[in-house]
C-alpha cells in the first residue's frame, strides 16, 4: 500500500479483486435511458421505457450484499432472459452488461431481445487474456492467471453460466440464464480482463485482497492533452463546419443554426447544425434524387452529437477525395470498389476489435468494451454461413458505430445499406485511427478515465486537416474526467434493413 490516508484515490489492478467501486449504475439508466420506478411489487424495480427490461435488487439482503436481477421479455407471452449481479462484483463489469442493454434497447432492440446465446464469445476474449481452460463437474471452466476469478460454462442442458471472483468475503458473481445474448458474457468478459487500473479510494479496497493487488497514487490528471483512443475522446469544443468549403471548393449556406455544403459537381451535401439536435451532422449522397425532404439519395451517414468531430471529418474527407471530377450531377456517388466486409472492417480487427456473428450482423467490439460496430450482412441462420464465408461478401444492408460505455458521453455513427462498402471501410478508419486528438479535461467522463490515456504535452493546432493529424508524443498519463450530456437516435429517413 502505497499510503495510510484511507480517503486517498488509489489505481488499482486487477480488477476482479478491486472491490465493488462506486457506479451508480441504476441513477445513470434512469438519468440518460429514461427507465423509471415502479414500487408495486416487493422489490425496489426499474422498468426501461420500452417497458420490455426491468432491474429489481433484493429487499431482503443487507446493504451491499444483495443482488440485482436483470430481466428482459422479448413479448409477452415470450420467455424471458435474465442476468443477475453480486452487489460485491466490480460495478465497472455490471454497468458494461447494464449499459449495454440500455442502449442496446434504444438503438439495436433485435440484438438485445432476439440475439443469439453462448459463451464462446466470453471465452475468446478470456483465452487472448491468458486465461487457462479446463472441464470440471460437467463445465467448461475459464481460469484467471492468478486464480482468482472464473467463467463456468455447463457443457449441456439449460443451466445458468456464472462469472465469478474473490470478494472481501467469499465470492462475488454474475450469473447469465442460458439463453441470454452471448454479447453480455462477452462485454463483461471484456470488463474484467481490462488492464489499466481502476480507481478506488484505499478504505475501500478489501482488506484480504491486499496482497494480491498493485495500487498506485492516482496521478493528477493534466487540463489538457492528446486523448486516444480518439472515440473515446467525445466531440470537444471545436464547432467549426467540416474544412470541404475551404479546402475543396464547396458551396457553404449559412444559418443562424447551421448550414449546408455541397460539392461543386452537388452529388455530396453536408448538413451541420446545433449539437442540441438529434442528428447535427448529415451526409447525404445525390440530394437531388430526394422525393421528400425526409427522403435522401443514394444513401446517407448520419452522426450524433457526441460525435468526435476528428472522426466524422475523416470520413467526410474520405467520401470527398472519391467524388470525380466534372459537373455530371446525374452520375452516381461512390460506385463500389469490390471491397469485401472482411476488407471494410479491416482496420477495426488490426485494432484488436472481437468479431462475431450474431444473427444477420456482424459484430464487433472494442478492446476497452466501450464501443461497438454492427453490419447488417442479411444472410440470416438459415443461411448456415460461417463468419469466414460472410466476410468475403461484397456488400451490406447498413453500418453502425455505437460508443455506449459512459452513458453522459454517449455517441453514434450510422451507414444507410446503399453506401458502398468502402464508405463503411472509412468509418472504420477513421475510428481505428490511432493519432490522438486533443482535448480538454471537461470531455472525458469518469467511465472513459481509466480507457484513455493522454500525452502529457499536446501539438499546436494549425488550420489545415492535415498538419492537425501530425504524430503526438508518446508519453501517456491518465486523462481527467467530467460528464457531457449526448443522447442517441434512430437514424433519420428510411434504413438498409431492419432487424
Amino acid at each position: 500500500m502505497p499510503t495510510t490516508d484511507p480517503d486517498q484515490l488509489l489505481a488499482v489492478t486487477p480488477i476482479h479483486l478491486a472491490g465493488p467501486g462506486h457506479e451508480d449504475v441504476p441513477w445513470h439508466l434512469g438519468a440518460y435511458f429514461g427507465w423509471f420506478h415502479d414500487t408495486a411489487g416487493p422489490d425496489a424495480i426499474l422498468v426501461s421505457a420500452c417497458e420490455r427490461a426491468t432491474l429489481a435488487r433484493s429487499a431482503a439482503a443487507p446493504a451491499g450484499q444483495g443482488r440485482l436481477t436483470l430481466t428482459v421479455y422479448d413479448d409477452q407471452f415470450g420467455e424471458p432472459w435474465s442476468v443477475s449481479f453480486d452487489e460485491q462484483a466490480p460495478s465497472e463489469i455490471t454497468a458494461s452488461v447494464l449499459y449495454a442493454v440500455a442502449y442496446g434497447l434504444d438503438q439495436w432492440p433485435g440484438l438485445v431481445l432476439y440475439g443469439e446465446a453462448g459463451r464462446q464469445a466470453a471465452f475468446d476474449v478470456l483465452d487472448r487474456a491468458g486465461w487457462s481452460a479446463l472441464t470440471h463437474d460437467d463445465h467448461w471452466v475459464a481460469v484467471s492467471p492468478d486464480r482468482l476469478a472464473s467463467l463456468a460454462v455447463p457443457l449441456a442442458g439449460s443451466k445458468d453460466s456464472v462469472l465469478s471472483g474473490s470478494a472481501g468475503h467469499g465470492t462475488w458473481s454474475i450469473t447469465f440464464s442460458p439463453t441470454a445474448p452471448a454479447f453480455l458474457s462477452q462485454r463483461a468478459a471484456v470488463a474484467l480482463t481490462r488492464t489499466a487500473p481502476v480507481l478506488r479510494h484505499a478504505r475501500d479496497l478489501p482488506a484480504a485482497h491486499l496482497p494480491h493487488l498493485t495500487t498506485t497514487a492516482a496521478p493528477e490528471p493534466p487540463r489538457h492533452g492528446a486523448v486516444a483512443p480518439r472515440y473515446l475522446a467525445g466531440r470537444g469544443a471545436d464547432q467549426r463546419p467540416p474544412h470541404l468549403a475551404t479546402e475543396r471548393h464547396w458551396s457553404h449556406q449559412r444559418s443562424d443554426d447551421g448550414g449546408i455544403m455541397t460539392s461543386p459537381c452537388g452529388r455530396l451535401m453536408v448538413q451541420y447544425g446545433d449539437r442540441d439536435t438529434p442528428w447535427p451532422l448529415l451526409v447525404d449522397a445525390s440530394p437531388g434524387r430526394r422525393r421528400s425532404p425526409l427522403d435522401y439519395g443514394e444513401w446517407r451517414a448520419a452522426f450524433s452529437p457526441g460525435t468526435p468531430h476528428e472522426i466524422a471529418e475523416e470520413f467526410i474527407n474520405a467520401v470527398a477525395d472519391r467524388l470525380p471530377a466534372g459537373t455530371n450531377h446525374s452520375a452516381q456517388v461512390n460506385t463500389d470498389s469490390g471491397l469485401t466486409l472482411g476488407e471494410a472492417i479491416a482496420p477495426l480487427t488490426a485494432a484488436g476489435w472481437h468479431t462475431r456473428l450474431d444473427r444477420g450482423t456482424i459484430a464487433l467490439l472494442s478492446p476497452d468494451g466501450h464501443a461497438s460496430a454492427h453490419i447488417d450482412h442479411g444472410c440470416g441462420p438459415v443461411h448456415g454461413l460461417a463468419l469466414a464465408e460472410i466476410l468475403t461478401q461484397d456488400r451490406h444492408f447498413g453500418a453502425s458505430i455505437d460508443v455506449s460505455g459512459a452513458p453522459a458521453a454517449s455517441w453514434r455513427a450510422v451507414l444507410t445499406g446503399g453506401a458502398p462498402v468502402h464508405l463503411v471501410q472509412a468509418m472504420a478508419t477513421a475510428v481505428a485511427n490511432p493519432r490522438p486528438v486533443f482535448r480538454s479535461a471537461l470531455d472525458l467522463p469518469s467511465q472513459f478515465r481509466s480507457a484513455a490515456t493522454t500525452a502529457t504535452r499536446h501539438p499546436e493546432r494549425p488550420a489545415s486537416l492535415a498538419a492537425r493529424m501530425r504524430t503526438i508524443p508518446a508519453q501517456v498519463t491518465t486523462f481527467a474526467h467530467a460528464p457531457t450530456t449526448s443522447t442517441a437516435s434512430p437514424v433519420p429517413g428510411r434504413s438498409g434493413r431492419s432487424r
